[in-house]
């Protein structure tokens, strides 16, 4: 398997001609697979693409995890350049969501890029085996902890605004020969959590590797935060790599660096083989 980071928050710093952007868009070669996990802000991701080479009208479909335009800001370009369909969560489509941090403001997916492509989404209203071995995955689970940067997240569903629950978001679970391999952009519901669901999901249960952003933002506790997180990672799958980027802050890196022996810090272009 392998996963090219298509755009990401870091630039590479070699390649100056690749974009760089507050979001992020990893392809992943599976098997005779392309998938598309994310868009990215805008439509840098496809610049990105094919500055190295890659063509869009050969991923076999894009998988938006979230609602988050950071995430789906790039669907219109993916759409455009011929890619052939997205699986994206149903309530996307219904609910608003908005950021508080830094100021208030809308983070929603644009719904008219939605309804112009409607023919070519796909609405998840839960956990899917996309093909074979390869699951579009929501997280159910609580046992772990949730990002602390989620309390400057809400959604408005309905006529209420409440906070977000990431009840819209979904990650991918790739089943290999050398284990599983979870894909989680943002992973708002806690990336442990999220292992544990994809673990059941699929009756995996042999981690090779965890690909994402973890949120763990800035501010007070976030080291608290990182360590209690490497600890319980390392302690629940010693062998496990973990890649992480895109919302996953400096001083996050900096704490997990010293504790994990197995993590690496993912930047735009980067290819990441499993």
């Amino acid at each position: 398997m392998r996963i090219v980071v298509l755009v990401d928050n870091v630039a590479d710093t070699a390649r100056p001609f690749l974009l760089c952007e507050h979001g992020l868009s990893l392809l992943i070669e599976h098997d005779d697979h392309r998938i598309l996990c994310d868009t990215g802000r805008s439509d840098a991701f496809l610049h990105n693409a094919r500055c190295l080479g890659i063509d869009v009208a050969t991923i076999d479909f894009a998988l938006v995890s979230h609602g988050h335009d950071d995430h789906s800001g790039g669907l219109s370009a993916f759409f455009a350049a011929g890619g052939s369909k997205a699986y994206i969560h149903a309530n996307v489509a219904e609910e608003r969501y908005f950021s508080s941090r830094k100021g208030r403001r809308e983070i929603s997916c644009d719904k008219g890029v939605l309804a112009a492509n409607a023919g070519r989404i796909h609405y998840l209203t839960g956990s899917k085996e996309l093909f074979s071995g390869v699951f579009a995955v929501q997280c159910q689970c609580r046992a772990h902890p949730m990002p602390n940067g989620n309390a400057f997240l809400t959604k408005i569903s309905g006529e209420k605004e409440v906070p977000d629950d990431f009840s819209h978001e979904l990650s991918l679970a790739i089943i290999t020969d050398a284990g599983l391999v979870v894909v989680s952009p943002c992973s708002h519901r806690g990336a442990l959590n999220i292992i544990d669901e994809c673990m059941g999901e699929t009756g995996c249960s042999e981690l090779l590797a965890f690909v994402g952003g973890l949120h763990f933002v800035d501010g007070d506790g976030c080291e608290c935060e990182a360590s209690l997180f490497a600890e319980e990672f390392v302690r629940l799958y010693p062998d496990a790599r973990l890649y992480t980027g895109h919302c996953t802050c400096d001083r996050a890196k900096m704490v997990l660096a010293a504790n994990m022996a197995n993590v690496r810090f993912f930047s735009t272009g980067m290819a990441i083989e499993l």
